[in-house]
């Protein structure tokens, strides 16, 4: 009999521990190397070919007929992983350690596939696995990549519940039906779910990957950032962008050192005498978007005159955030870059002259012969900068060794460094010269996005520059690197990178020629124009989905009359809409609708073409009774009713889907007449 209108492989399910076909097995093996794709970059290289080996054995024992390895084999195989993995992070538990072990044992799971349950198990443990990747990125790329995995889990998963032989456009449509119905479920979970500070579950540290600026800064420091082009920040003004060499972003103040490490004096936050600014110009109001560092400090435009919520300005003109920044942080500041400061108090005039060892006689020797030509403090900081822009240095990403008296054979003899290099040696000749003065580590420059009108600041636009304080004026900035290299400052170090591609060098005085020689190259340029786009799409999906917080949320919910959004509020709402979800889910499912099942839809059609011959079947009709009593009425029609009868029985009720087409050309080719013949 026909039937009720269901979809064969649910109206005939296969056994509870049947043996996939060959397809599903490979689909698997397929699915598990697409989501171990998602780990490659942050798994040993070893366990990346570990489980790719495995997983190419199982697929030789399915098609090749190789033998499979028995249970002890696949027992030292976990034994010796599991005692690699602990040798190569010296723990099995944290972030690292456990998801390259459930890594690895997913590869050597392919190796004791046997039956239905086994196959499934895998399924799931591709799915958690999907969610893992996660604890590393939260990117656009990796949330697309990550749902098309899923797409193909799914699939994958219907594929093993379906019977031998059924069509692969069943299995799609049933698959993508499933993602389809979980997208209202998904949005009510994202918009309702109550909302908390932080990560929604307990991550251990090496979660958070502790990276950007530190507050210990020595000769070299700095220069670990230049490789790395991972956004550091990214923002939005308020009207027009200051120009390139007014973007100095403060981070970090640095007063105290022991020659060689320059570090932060944290008791000066507790001095009674308060840090003023008297602002000059106009203000520069911005947004910043801040990517996680496990750090509480903010970067802001000098000077910053008006902070953020949830941050407090400290000593050093600093903003610092309430807690550590674990998730993306955003928020607003006020900037004048035409400021004047307030007097020193006493600890900051001694740690603003703190000496950790006595001069060298080369350094002093050029320090007096400072004094003995200037009249004023800050003809003395002239000087010093003088120096570094007339004496032979060199701006260099790749300056040397540096022995036991960094400062003074930097000044004397290699001549060749970065930015820290000039910074930390300026500070401690303008301190011997009895001039208040610090180091200052953040970021300078960064790189304007047309496609979103915003600039990005990468960890490569780490930057260190020198204060000092001079009476009348405060604190005031200079930044010898600008003496050496002046297109450090205008340009930004992103492109100074594409200048050194093109064989450039740097030092080049000429700051117009700098910018032509660095456009130079149609194809970074298209490059880069092209990473500008990409660079606004995950903007937008870091801000509209990502950074969907408990404000976020507080605000959205007022919008439907909800004004105090407790979380027993929020569960309760989130419950009730969940529940009316489900409630039209069902009515929509279980409410009379046409067969959507071609094979019985088909049948249905041939029994159509009968009907205005006086040959309707009845309910309670099989298909071979039909066909008999319509040979009985119509001896003509006996070999084609027979025919498609035959293929109808084969198709429907022996799963032999391949017969399928057969069936539809038959029926579309069969047209009886009322009186006699075919």
């Amino acid at each position: 009999m026909v039937g009720s209108v269901r979809l064969p492989g649910l109206r005939h399910p296969a056994p509870p521990d049947h043996m996939p076909s060959r397809e599903a097995v490979n689909l698997v093996l397929i699915c598990t190397l697409a989501v171990l794709a998602l780990h490659v970059t942050h798994v040993p290289l070893w366990m990346v070919l570990a489980a790719s080996c495995l997983i190419l054995w199982r697929y030789l024992i399915d098609n090749l007929g190789w033998r499979s390895p028995g249970s002890l084999v696949r027992m030292l195989l976990a034994i010796a992983m599991m005692v690699m993995v602990y040798k190569h992070y010296q723990s099995l538990l944290g972030r690292d350690p456990g998801v390259a072990m459930l890594f690895g044992l997913t590869g050597l799971k392919a190796l004791e596939l046997r039956r239905l349950r086994d196959y499934l198990l895998t399924v799931f443990l591709l799915y958690f696995l999907t969610v893992a990747a996660f604890l590393y990125s939260q990117s656009l790329w990796v949330g697309g990549y990550a749902f098309l995995v899923v797409a193909l889990t799914t699939l994958c998963l219907v594929q093993l519940n379906q019977p031998l032989g059924a069509p692969w456009t069943r299995c799609l449509r049933l698959a993508g039906g499933l993602l389809v119905k979980s997208i209202p479920l998904m949005c009510i979970l994202y918009l309702l779910f109550p909302r908390i500070q932080g990560s929604l579950w307990g991550v251990p540290i090496d979660a958070y990957g502790v990276i950007g600026l530190s507050d210990r800064v020595q000769m070299g420091s700095v220069h670990g950032l230049i490789a790395n082009d991972r956004v550091a920040f990214r923002v939005e003004f308020d009207g027009e962008p200051p120009a390139n060499r007014d973007l100095y972003w403060r981070a970090l103040v640095l007063e105290d050192t022991d020659g060689r490490v320059w570090t932060r004096r944290s008791d000066l936050d507790d001095d009674p005498v308060p840090e003023t600014i008297r602002e000059r110009g106009r203000e520069i109001n911005y947004s910043v978007t801040l990517e996680p560092h496990n750090q509480r400090w903010l970067v802001a435009l000098e000077l910053p005159t008006v902070t953020p919520a949830m941050a407090r300005r400290r000593a050093g003109y600093i903003v610092e955030a309430n807690r550590k920044i674990r998730n993306r942080f955003r928020y607003r500041v006020q900037s004048h870059l035409d400021y004047r400061t307030g007097p020193l108090s006493r600890d900051q005039r001694f740690w603003g002259l703190h000496m950790a060892k006595a001069p060298t006689p080369r350094m002093q020797q050029l320090v007096n012969d400072w004094r003995a030509v200037a009249k004023t403090q800050a003809e003395l900081v002239q000087l010093g900068f003088n120096y570094f822009r007339e004496e032979p240095f060199f701006y260099t990403l790749s300056p040397g060794d540096i022995g036991n008296n960094p400062v003074d054979e930097f000044l004397f003899e290699t001549r060749r460094g970065y930015c820290e290099y000039f910074a930390t040696s300026f500070v401690t000749l303008m301190r011997m010269a009895d001039v208040p003065s610090r180091l200052v580590v953040g970021y300078q420059g960064g790189e304007w996005n047309p496609a979103g009108n915003y600039m990005v600041i990468r960890e490569f636009d780490a930057h260190a520059w020198a204060e000092v304080w001079l009476p009348g004026r405060g604190w005031q900035r200079v930044d010898p690197t600008a003496a050496v290299a002046p297109e450090r400052v205008e340009l930004g170090f992103s492109v100074l990178s594409r200048m050194a591609q093109n064989g450039h060098a740097f030092g080049v005085l000429d700051v117009d020629a700098a910018r032509a020689a660095a456009q130079s190259n149609w194809w970074q340029r298209g490059v880069r124009e092209t990473g500008f786009y990409f660079d606004f799409l995950n903007n937008a999906w870091n801000q509209l989905i990502l950074d969907y917080d408990v404000d976020q949320q507080r605000e959205w919910l007022r919008t439907l009359g909800i004004r105090t959004p407790a979380w027993v509020v929020l569960t309760g709402t989130l419950v009730l809409v969940v529940v009316l979800l489900f409630l039209l889910m069902a009515v929509v499912m279980l409410r009379p609708r046409p067969d959507r099942d071609p094979v019985v839809a088909g049948y249905r059609r041939f029994c159509a073409k009968l009907a205005p011959l006086g040959l309707e079947r009845a309910s309670y009709e099989g298909p071979w009774d039909f066909a008999r009593r319509v040979a009985r009425a119509r001896p003509d029609l006996d070999g084609e009713v027979r025919r498609i009868t035959s293929t109808y029985v084969n198709v429907r009720y022996r799963n032999r889907f391949a017969a399928l087409p057969v069936l539809r050309r038959q029926i579309r080719q069969f047209r009886p007449t009322r009186s006699g013949g075919a």
